[in-house]
Formats: C-alpha cells, structure tokens, sequence
C-alpha cells in the first residue's frame, strides 16, 4: 500500500525527483500504516482492509505536506487540471483517489448547474464569479468551456487571488480575467479580513471565509487589508464591460460570507438588462439571526426570478422571457 500511495504522489507532483520532499511524507504515511495495522484483526482470514480510504489518507497527508511550489494534477470537478498544493489544503475534505490523479469535487451539484446554462445556448456565454477564491468553480468552467465562455473573476484576497492566479498560468487558460476587487452595493476602499490557513488542520476552508470587515468579526490569525470595491453595475454596465445582448447566457456566482444582498442592491441595472442566472451561497446573516436566504429571495423576486435549493446554495432562474 505504501508503494501505491508513494506512486500516486509521483503521478500527482509531476516529477520523479522529489526524493527530497518525501520524506516527511514517507514518516507521516508510516503512521498511518501502523494505524491500519493497529485496527485490523491480526487473522490471514479476516475481511479485507478499504485500502482505498488509507490510500485517500496519504494524498491529504501528502498535500498538507507540500510546500508553496506543488503542484497536483487533478480532476477537478470533472476537469483535468493542475492545482497548487496550497488550493488543495482549503479543500483537502473533498479529496479523493482517482486512477491517475487526485479527485477533488467542491460542490459539484451547483457547478453542474451552472455548467448547464453556460452550455444551453448557441453563441458565447458569460460567467461572473463573484467571491471566486482559488477558482473552484471557474477553473473547471474555464476548461471545460475554452472559448465558448468568458470568465469574469473577483477575488479580493491576496494569497487566493495569487493562487488563482498561478492556476491560471499553469493551465494555460486564456479566457478568465481576475480582479483583485471586493464587490458589493458601492465604488470605493473597504476593509477586508483575510483568514491564514488553520495550523491545526479542523478547518481547512477557513481562508476561504475571508470577508469585508465587520463589527464582530474574529481577530485570530487574520490580516487585514483595504481593498478596491465594485458594484457589477459600475463594473460591467458602465465599465462597458457587457453590454445587452453580447452574450447569449450569462451566469453569475455568489460567495461573500453573508454579503449577497450587497452585491445584489449594486447590480440593478445589471439585472435589469441582462436578467442572469444566479448561483448564490447562502450564509448567516452579518450580525442578525438567520440567513441571507430571504432578503436574497426577496431581492430578485421583484425581476420575476424563480428559485430552487441545492443544499446552501440558493439558484435563481430570470423568467423565461428574459432569459
């Protein structure tokens, strides 16, 4: 079984010659072959062990043991792609052995969703990943699509804005323009929290709940920065980024840690226009009870949407007519 992870490592890195950086890895998975051992019944007729979980286990320790420089080849989301060790960590819970790469699926459910739309129609299509992190969601996009669908892309976090950013490089896609921006209802400065990573390894996400500032809002382990914010209207409609009918389907995702109705109250006439699909990650509201669920609702309601919910991702279809 150590042979087997050990390859797969190699498979995953790209090269042969990490002799140097094994051997951590190589300690880390010993131990967990000696847990395998310890829970096993020692009898040659005992049922068989899953190898397949350990095996899982080694390329986590593998990736929480990588440095800076790592890069995994992956199937992520359906899409083969090449992703820093670093992007793996926030993720490493959705990890998973494949046959010649690492398996990564971050809520796949609504990125087929999404995938759906962008693919429906003839003609280019558009995706706005509003909160985009590391790319999770438009990587695959990306290419899966190639030129068929340009990619707009905020991310005002420094460590995932530079880890997309080198996602990018790496794969060599052409079609996503990221911007180092926050978005919400207003043009201008905003102080933002980014989270580091979580040394103890519970929360692995937790770099990715890095959000605008607020009255509350955790002081352990952050950094703070002040950022450009933008609303979709002054970015795209005025920007002239988009205009009315230059895109046959556009789809918008939102992930901004309880923000959502902001962004929403800044893209009016963005909605007025153009009437794009939405893809929503609903979370508490920000010193309220409850979720951004109902004012998000509410929100769109008012445009004629109509919705439906995959687990905490609320999805907003424009009326037929406009869309």
């Amino acid at each position: 079984m150590k042979k087997a992870i050990l390859s797969f490592i190699r498979r995953g890195l790209g090269t042969n010659n990490i002799n140097d950086k094994l051997f951590k890895i190589e300690s880390q998975i010993q131990e967990n072959l000696k847990l395998t051992n310890k829970i096993a019944n020692p009898s040659l007729d005992s049922p068989q062990i899953n190898t397949g979980k350990y095996i899982s286990d080694g390329i986590r320790l593998a990736i929480m043991a990588a440095d800076d420089q790592s890069f995994f080849k992956c199937n992520l989301n359906g899409q083969i792609a090449w992703l820093p060790g670093a992007t793996l960590r926030t993720m490493v819970h959705c990890v998973h052995n494949g046959n010649d790469q690492i398996d990564v699926f971050v809520e796949t459910a609504h990125i087929n969703w999404m995938m759906q739309h962008l693919g429906s129609q003839n003609g280019k299509s558009l995706f706005v990943d509003v909160g985009s992190s590391t790319g999770a969601a438009s990587i695959p996009i990306a290419l899966k699509f190639t030129k068929d669908v340009s990619i707009i892309a905020f991310e005002p976090a420094t460590n995932a804005y530079r880890l997309f950013s080198e996602t990018i490089k790496r794969n060599n896609i052409g079609s996503v323009t990221l911007t180092k921006s926050a978005v919400s209802d207003f043009v201008g400065k905003v102080d933002f929290v980014e989270f580091g990573e979580d040394p103890t390894g519970n929360t692995p996400y937790l770099p990715e709940a890095s959000t605008i500032s607020f009255s509350g809002v955790s002081e352990e382990n952050i950094n703070r920065t002040n950022v450009d914010c933008v609303t979709l209207d002054e970015f795209l409609i005025s920007g002239k980024n988009i205009v009315k009918n230059s895109f046959s389907v556009v789809v918008v995702k939102i992930d901004v840690e309880g923000f959502e109705e902001h962004v929403l109250k800044g893209s009016v006439n963005f909605i007025d226009q153009i009437r794009p699909y939405f893809s929503i990650d609903i979370h508490k509201r920000i010193g309220a009870d409850g979720t951004t669920e109902g004012e998000c609702r509410n929100f769109l309601s008012n445009f004629g949407y109509s919705f439906e919910k995959i687990g905490h991702v609320l999805l907003a279809t424009p009326p037929k007519s406009m869309s």
